[in-house]
């Protein structure tokens, strides 16, 4: 599991959830672009909540490390569609058109 923290709140998700997340904030960035994502997480009491989260340049995004949890989601979709973004992003396309 890890902490995401975004502005002064956290919410915590799971590995991949988090590493994706860092990866597409930062292919964004590189091509000057913005999006709104709906990040599955748990809050501070362990409820799985949606997290919105602006991706933006210079909005600031940081991951660290929370306890192992079981709380460890099925994030699996997710994953997968923020990977096909970050591609997209890459190779200056609309990040919401898949290849």
């Amino acid at each position: 599991m890890k902490y995401v923290l975004y502005g002064f709140w956290s919410v915590m998700t799971g590995d991949a959830a988090a590493v994706v997340l860092l990866e597409y904030a930062a292919a964004l960035n590189q091509a000057g672009l913005t999006d709104v994502v709906a990040a599955p997480a748990f809050d501070v009491s362990g409820t799985p909540v949606t997290a919105q989260m602006l991706l933006a340049p210079a909005v600031p995004l940081m991951v660290m490390p929370a306890p192992e949890d079981l709380l460890e989601p099925d994030d699996r979709t997710f994953v997968r569609d923020l990977r096909a973004r970050t591609r997209a992003a890459l190779a200056g396309h609309d990040p919401h058109r898949h290849p």
